[in-house]
Parts: C-alpha cells; structure tokens; sequence
C-alpha cells in the first residue's frame, strides 16, 4: 500500500509541474527530442532476431531500416581482419580459445549460428571485406576496432577504400592517438569516441572526433551531456531492447545517434512516439523529465499518456492515449501500481488520476 502512495504521489507531482509551467517554459518544452535521433544503429548487426556480427544479422539489419551496422574488427594470426565481438571463441561459436591465436582457414570452419539457433546452422564468422561489400550503397558501417596500432589501421583503411565506401564509414576510435591516426588515413570517414571515461570527452573532442558515445550509467552525471553539446559534438547512446521503456529515459538527452540489439522494435518504438504526438500539444512530458530531474519512476508511469492527452485545441485523444497505456502498463504494473485512468474533458487541460485496472483491462481490450 504505501509503496502504491509513493508511486500515485509521483504522478501527482508530474501532474502539478506540468499544469504550473509558464508560458514561456511551455514554448521550451515544446522541442520534440525524438527529431533529433538521425542514426538508428544495429548493433551487431539485428542481434536480437539474427546470430551476432554474421551476414545475416547484417542482412536484417538492412531489412528492417536501420541507418548503420556496427561490427567488431579484429585480426587473425595471418594477418586477416575478421568480425567477432568477443576475443574468444566458446560464446558464439563452435570452438574455444583466442580468436586471433586462429588462422582465417581455421576460423571460417567454425559454426558461428547453431549458437543462436539450429536453423542458422552454418553461418560463418565473416571478414570484414565480406561485411563491407554486403552493405556498400545499402547501410552505413560503424567499425568498433578492438586494436591498436599503425599497421591495424592501415590495414583497416585499405578494405574500407577497395570494398566499402569511406562516406559511408564510422570509425569507432578508442583512444586519441587512434582518431588523429584514422583522420589522416580515412579523412572521409566519421568518426565516434568510444570514450574510456568521462574525463576524456574533451581531449576526444579537440582530436575532430565528430560523436561521443556515453554509457547509460554515466548519464547519472548531469554535466556530461551539456558538455558535449557546448564543445560542438553530437550524442551517441547506446540500449538493447529499442522498448518504449528503454527509449524514453535516453532520448530526453536528445542524441544524435542510438543502437540497439533489436532496431526493428527501436524503428517501431521511434515512429510510435512520433505519430501520437499531437502538433497542437503545449505540454512535452519528455522534455520536463530531464529539465527537473524527475524521479525514474514516475517518467516510466506517465509520460507519453500525459503527453497526449494535454491536446489545447483537441482536447483529450482517447485512441492515442489507448495505444500509449499498452506502453505504460507493464512497466507501471512492475512499478508497483495499477494502470492509471486518465479522464479529460474535451478542449481541457484537467487532469484527473486513480488506480482502475479493470477499466482499462476492459476498455484496452476492445481496442
């Protein structure tokens, strides 16, 4: 019970904030953050629906719309460069060990799908040569390097000029030395800071390159996102699930570029928010969360329910408000709490809040 009174107290708060903006913190809010997401990257490939770093994972990948493919890059004992995520060998594939202690021949016997499932028996661990020509003039190619050194890069750079397409490649530097290296080598390529730390933003900056990438976790400190966005780079941040309940927490910090695991469902989730906002709306819930630092939990509640029901001109939206508590309620259910009604007279900004689970077991049902 009084874990319930926390989360209705929550909501209330979100409710009061929002109903006592100014008309100037209106007009601030109003700036949609899911516009500003340009680069919907797969990572992995579709790893959700596909074996990791394959063809196929890249082949979905393509299918499904995302703007780039990541893949992780590493070298053989001869001297080849392969995609593998991990250095050894016993999680996606057939065999044990080092990766790299292999030869490319010895690699290519392996089955990197039977892992994932049986009906991807026989899917090899690809070179990047094969990964470059599969997505040429399909997809951008984001290459995670997974070494260092001048003869790596080298050897990265010439594939991506003879089989790939520069304009079309994101390096994924891990250090300075390295972006400064690749920018005189690939000039044409982006490039993202795959960061070690937070304390090394700016010296990644000042090396040009263009994307820094923050781990979720690290968004617990405020400063770094304003931070990056006053040195002049864009926002790179990483999920799994492309689910509405991982996506609203990362796109209040307006990124530039996001990942996922599953980009069908980021694609869906992305597209989702943007065709139940109503243009007439005054009141931009995701915007308020980052802007008073809102609890987790009550943006996991309430946000997209709120934000389309407080229409000025059309007044409640009960479709839209429907399709966004089937978004809602699982994650307020887990919270603690049962879905919330929401109750608003038309052309109105009244709010009226009470746990009815059998309500809206009934009424979202019909839908």
């Amino acid at each position: 019970m009084n874990r319930l009174r926390t989360i209705e107290n929550i909501t209330i708060w979100l409710l009061a904030i929002c109903l006592n903006l100014t008309g100037q913190g209106l007009l601030a809010a109003n700036e949609n953050t899911v516009d500003h997401v340009k680069q919907i990257i797969a990572h992995r490939g579709a790893s959700a629906e596909r074996p990791e770093c394959t063809l196929s994972a890249f082949t979905r990948a393509i299918e499904v719309g995302a703007t780039a493919v990541e893949m992780d890059v590493r070298t053989t004992r001869d001297g080849k460069l392969y995609l593998l995520h991990d250095a050894t060998l016993n999680r996606t594939t057939d065999g044990k060990g080092i990766a790299s202690d292999k030869t490319l021949a010895q690699l290519k016997q392996l089955d990197a799908g039977s892992w994932f499932n049986k009906k991807y028996q026989g899917e090899r661990i690809p070179e990047l040569r094969e990964a470059l020509q599969q997505c040429k003039t399909k997809i951008d190619v984001l290459l995670d390097l997974k070494e260092q050194g001048t003869t790596y890069a080298q050897q990265v750079t010439a594939e991506v000029i003879k089989y790939g397409d520069p304009k079309r490649t994101i390096v994924g530097v891990r250090s300075v030395e390295q972006a400064l290296l690749f920018r005189k080598l690939l000039p044409e390529a982006r490039q993202l800071g795959l960061i070690p730390n937070p304390q090394s933003i700016a010296a990644f900056v000042d090396a040009k390159v263009e994307t820094i990438r923050l781990w979720p976790d690290w968004l617990k400190d405020k400063s770094l996102v304003p931070q990056i966005k006053k040195l002049g780079a864009q926002l790179h941040l990483n999920g799994t699930t492309g689910l509405p309940n991982e996506v609203l927490p990362l796109i209040v910090h307006q990124p530039f570029s996001l990942s996922a695991d599953d980009p069908a469902t980021l694609i869906k989730t992305l597209k989702s928010l943007t065709q139940d906002r109503q243009t007439d709306c005054g009141c931009e819930i995701y915007k308020l969360s980052a802007a008073y630092d809102l609890p987790k939990l009550a943006w996991r509640v309430t946000p997209q329910a709120l934000h389309v029901s407080n229409a000025k001109k059309d007044g409640f939206c009960l479709d839209g408000t429907l399709r966004c508590l089937k978004i809602i309620t699982p994650n307020y259910r887990q919270a603690g709490g049962e879905p919330p009604q929401f109750s608003v007279p038309a052309g109105s900004h009244k709010f009226a809040f009470s746990p009815a689970l059998q309500f809206f077991q009934v009424t979202i049902g019909k839908r």
